[in-house]
């Protein structure tokens, strides 16, 4: 059995970057109003610019680049997971970021924090996911079993291992696993079996897994695996 992992907020340094304000409908009426003014090959120079602008934020177009990128990258290696990664709607299981935030390369997409205003809930960063799939060697009906939930990378295992394959995923935050049930099922991933729990004996009822992947935060530099009986040899892509 494969396993792959990834020690998030453990001193792992974010990259922070920075995005243009959103085009809103007043910058299109006052964009209007001076295309109005202008000559006609002037307007139709502006004209396309103002519609680039606004495409800049489409999924598709952003999803494709953030593909091409991790390829260029050789993070992602094969073309199951490219088709995967090409296929999932990253967007729609982070609604509280713009499209430009969810699909940025080197960035996690935080979705819930502490009192304190610590991250406790997080998207992980779509080249180190692509990095751990790519580790794992996922197969086409196999079972996999993720630890640590938001739904995205449940998806994008499920494209890989396809319809004869399973996969569920286990979270201990019921704010999570809900998040994760409906994005799901929103985005036609409802055969993914999504797991309230903790992910040592929560999961046991399915057993037999091909590969696990782990996703979760520690309190220190340390994971340790301790489900009794699964046998383990473990790929980290922390």
């Amino acid at each position: 059995m494969r396993a792959s992992t990834s020690l998030s907020g453990i001193g792992q340094s974010q990259q922070t970057v920075q995005f243009a304000r959103p085009v809103t409908e007043v910058d299109h009426r006052m964009q209007n109003r001076e295309v109005a003014s202008l000559t006609p090959t002037e307007a139709n120079i502006e004209r396309v610019a103002i519609d680039t602008l606004s495409s800049s934020e489409s999924p598709d177009l952003l999803r494709a680049d953030m593909v091409a990128r991790l390829q260029e990258r050789e993070s992602i290696r094969s073309p199951q997971v490219a088709e995967a990664f090409a296929k999932v709607p990253r967007e729609r299981f982070a609604p509280e970021a713009s499209p430009s935030a969810a699909y940025a390369v080197f960035d996690t997409v935080v979705t819930k924090r502490n009192a304190t205003g610590k991250a406790t809930s997080s998207i992980s960063a779509p080249w180190l996911q692509a990095e751990m799939l790519e580790a794992a060697q996922l197969k086409p009906g196999e079972r996999v079993l993720e630890i640590g939930s938001g739904g995205y990378n449940a998806a994008l295992i499920a494209e890989i291992v396809g319809p004869e394959g399973l996969v569920v995923t286990v979270d201990i935050d019921p704010f999570v696993t809900e998040r994760a049930t409906r994005f799901l099922t929103e985005t036609g991933y409802p055969h993914v079996t999504v797991v309230l729990g903790d992910a040592e004996h929560a999961a046991g009822e399915f057993r037999a897994y091909d590969a696990i992947l782990v996703t979760v935060g520690a309190p220190g530099p340390r994971l340790e695996c301790g489900m009794t009986g699964w046998p383990q040899r473990m790929q980290s892509a922390a």
